[in-house]
């Protein structure tokens, strides 16, 4: 099931910072990085008898996730940005200036 590039979570929208949306691809990257060292971790601590180190399984679960869809969701993000900018009316006459420039 793939997701609509329409909808973007509003925990994500809550938890992601402005930086991570400026450079989506960068961050994608990191979290993809992030995703394979937890699971390598996870492996090596539950062969080692520590089953907590299944928990990091969830987290890399949850980073490769935001990872995948972060472009997509950075897609949409966009395109509702793009529809709710105010659009310039032409033949707008400028607004009252109390001291107008003089010219020297």
């Amino acid at each position: 099931m793939q997701s609509s590039p329409k909808s973007v979570p509003w925990i994500v929208r809550r938890i992601v910072i402005n930086y991570e949306w400026r450079h989506v691809k960068v961050v994608a990257g990191v979290r993809a990085v992030v995703a394979v060292w937890l699971l390598f971790l996870g492996v090596i601590l539950c062969a080692y008898d520590y089953w907590w180190g299944a928990l990091l399984f969830v987290a890399a679960a949850l980073q490769g996730w935001v990872a995948y869809h972060m472009p997509r969701w950075k897609l949409a993000l966009d395109a509702e940005r793009s529809l709710k900018l105010p659009r310039p009316r032409e033949g707008r006459r400028p607004r009252y200036r109390p001291f107008p420039m003089i010219a020297a």
